[in-house]
């Protein structure tokens, strides 16, 4: 709240504006992976592309790899 009462009025007499658009239409890219993920869930709930491995060696892989990153 304070934060909001502080801000705000900073704000409204200081609006910084963009010299220049630097976007470059990268939500069009956003927009092509959000159509393309249907799709990825429809292949992970059908199985397709599984790989069957014995004790799910890939995935405590992926989980030693996440532990070593923090």
């Amino acid at each position: 709240m304070l934060w909001i009462l502080f801000e705000h009025p900073y704000l409204r007499r200081n609006s910084i504006k963009a010299a220049r658009d630097w976007d470059r239409h990268s939500a069009k890219l956003w927009d092509a992976a959000n159509l393309i993920e249907p799709i990825g869930m429809l292949l992970g709930f059908t199985s397709v592309g599984h790989i069957q491995t014995a004790p799910n060696i890939i995935g405590s892989f992926g989980l030693l790899l996440l532990g070593r990153e923090s």
